[in-house]
């Protein structure tokens, strides 16, 4: 089978290639239940004729912030990374005196930094998050501005986009939309909101299509922790929604 790369992020950033084998399988069992089509979860997982049952991990390299190497290129923490087309590894922190972003090759050599700290075009106060685009563009963001930035792979700044409104872009989807988010403070009820949607380019038009609300923790009188998150993604298709709690969230 065709190996893949996937990236985790905690205190360091560690890239698999992991492998897929396939058995041959047996029939899932389904029942129907009020209408509605329900798989039945046996503790040992189906194995499906043809389709990957088994994942072999194997780590490639590590860009960890314990390693001397790395402290010398300026990077001390991870607040958010991405890839380009080629495999490049765009690594992003939330405070920095210097660069705030900081670039390494398809085997983890570091290349270069760039995105200064500063007031300037181009320049971040805070770290956000950072993608990059169809058009092999990188996109940053400062959490702490109304607009995101635009960079070459090798850090040319490019333009500046205006938001108008605090928003993180969170996946270039194709046919110049982003997958966003943005979050607000209920004005009556002791709630936030999160909301997420499909925005254009200067993400002026926005389509909401999910909402989770959570307790805020200021205003709450007897204040109880979510204990789970959302989790998102999106294929070239599709966008997926994880929520562990169904009655606190609203689809738009």
């Amino acid at each position: 089978m065709k190996k893949k790369a996937a990236l985790s992020l905690v205190s360091s950033l560690i890239v698999f290639a992991f492998g897929a084998s396939c058995h041959k399988g047996a029939q899932i069992e389904r029942t129907t239940e009020d209408g509605v089509e329900v798989i039945v979860n046996h503790l040992e997982p189906y194995k499906l004729t043809g389709v990957p049952s088994t994942l072999a991990l194997e780590e490639i390299f590590t860009i960890d912030t314990e390693r001397e190497e790395i402290v010398k290129t300026g990077l001390t923490s991870m607040e958010w990374f991405c890839l380009d087309r080629e495999g490049n590894i765009y690594l992003m922190m939330r405070r920095t005196s210097e660069n705030f972003i900081y670039k390494f090759d398809t085997v983890g050599k570091f290349v270069k930094s760039f995105g200064r700290a500063g007031q300037g075009p181009g320049e971040f106060f805070r770290g956000g998050n950072i993608l990059s685009d169809g058009a092999g563009r990188l996109i940053a963001k400062d959490m702490t501005k109304t607009k995101y930035f635009v960079f070459t792979p090798d850090g040319a700044f490019v333009e500046e986009v205006e938001l108008g409104k605090y928003l993180e872009i969170l996946k270039d989807l194709g046919n110049k939309t982003f997958l966003i988010f943005w979050q607000d403070r209920d004005p009556v009820n002791p709630v936030y909101r999160d909301h997420y949607g499909i925005g254009d380019p200067a993400l002026r038009s926005n389509h909401e299509f999910y909402e989770y609300e959570f307790d805020d923790p200021q205003r709450s009188v007897r204040y109880v922790p979510s204990g789970s998150a959302i989790i998102l993604g999106a294929s070239d298709q599709n966008i997926f929604v994880g929520d562990r709690r169904p009655h606190r969230r609203r689809a738009a």
